[in-house]
Formats: C-alpha cells, structure tokens, sequence
C-alpha cells in the first residue's frame, strides 16, 4: 500500500514528465516567434526568477570556492545544451525531436558500458525496461 509521502512523490514524478515531454511541443511554438538565443534567454531567465526567491527562502548559501564552477555551468553548461537542442528542435519536427531523447536512455547505458566500465548485462537492461528505479 502507498503511503502518503510515496503517492505524492509518484504525482511529483508524473507532473514533471507531463510537462518536460510538452516542452518540444511548446519550443516548437515559441520557435515561430522568437530566434533561438532569445527563447534561451527568456526560458533562463524565467527559470531563475523562480530559483532565486526559493534559494533565499530556505537560507541556502553558496561557498566562495563554488562560484567559479558555479558561473562556469551557467554560462557554458546549459546555454550551450539549450543552444544545441533548440536548434536541432527548429530544424526537425517534434516527434523526432522526442524519439531523440527518448533514445538518450540506452545511449547513456552503452557511453557507461563503454567509457566508465559499467556492467551492461541483461539482466540491466530488464530492469530498466521494468522502469525499476531501484537495482534489481
């Protein structure tokens, strides 16, 4: 039987997939009105005017020696991420943009298997087709 902190977790989880797969179907919107870098902007700057007031909130503070990294992922990391993948986006449809991303799973797997010495066997591969989020 779920309990209550595991059934609002389960929602949490289904409302974020909800609305990160309409987020091809919205760029490919806003891509009829704005250029790529401006959605980027806009879609940043959204997303820390949301950030900040929760940051604050909870009293986080962030030490001196991770500002360097800090500003170096969000001037390099994710621009450039957006950059590449809204730019594919306004150069393809967003059904193939979702099958894309949709295959970043088992790429991600064989990358492991290949560069870091992950073990890849069956038995991997079954539990993540289960979509058992725990080892199996």
């Amino acid at each position: 039987m779920p309990t209550r902190g595991s059934t609002r977790a389960y929602l949490a989880v289904g409302a974020a997939g909800s609305l990160w797969g309409t987020g091809f179907m919205f760029g490919k919107i806003a891509l009829q009105e704005l250029a790529v870098p401006h959605m980027i902007l806009y879609r940043l700057s959204l997303a820390a005017c949301g950030f900040v007031p929760v940051l604050l909130a909870r009293g986080r503070r962030v030490e001196r020696e991770d500002w360097p990294r800090i500003l170096a992922a969000g001037a390099l990391g994710v621009p450039v991420l957006f950059l590449v993948q809204f730019e594919g986006l306004a150069r393809t449809t967003v059904s193939h943009a979702a099958l894309m991303v949709g295959t970043a799973p088992i790429l991600i797997g064989l990358a492991a298997a290949r560069f870091a010495s992950e073990p890849l066997t069956r038995r991997h591969w079954r539990c993540w087709s289960r979509r058992r989020w725990v080892p199996c």
